[in-house]
């Protein structure tokens, strides 16, 4: 179980970089921008990263996979992202209507 956010996505920028273009593969514009992420240090500015990268998909928290909404934070539960994992996306209205589901009542709209 893990908690996404913007800025969790930016502090793992550098890592999921080198992992997506591994040494140098994909020619030197990716090398130029890899050594500008890193050079924003290990809690780099979501809003920086994005301007370094051109665009907000590396920083963009994923929508809930429940009721579809574009939220700031997500808890990712299940397998391992992959292509055929069980994996799921779950916002925090949500995740209090699935413990209501269990008989745990807790009033989310007070949060």
């Amino acid at each position: 179980m893990e908690l996404i956010t913007r800025q969790s996505l930016a502090n793992g920028i550098v890592k999921r970089w080198k992992k997506q273009y591994p040494n140098n593969a994909y020619g030197d514009d990716k090398l130029v921008i890899r050594n500008k992420l890193m050079a924003l240090g290990s809690n780099p500015n979501p809003d920086d990263i994005d301007e370094v990268i051109g665009n907000k998909s590396w920083t963009r928290v994923p929508d809930c996979d429940e009721c579809g909404a574009t939220v700031d934070a997500v808890v990712e539960v299940g397998e391992t992202p992959d292509y055929e994992s069980s994996t799921a996306n779950i916002c925090k209205g949500c995740l209090f209507k699935a413990l209501s589901l269990t008989g745990v009542n807790w009033d989310y709209t007070n949060e």
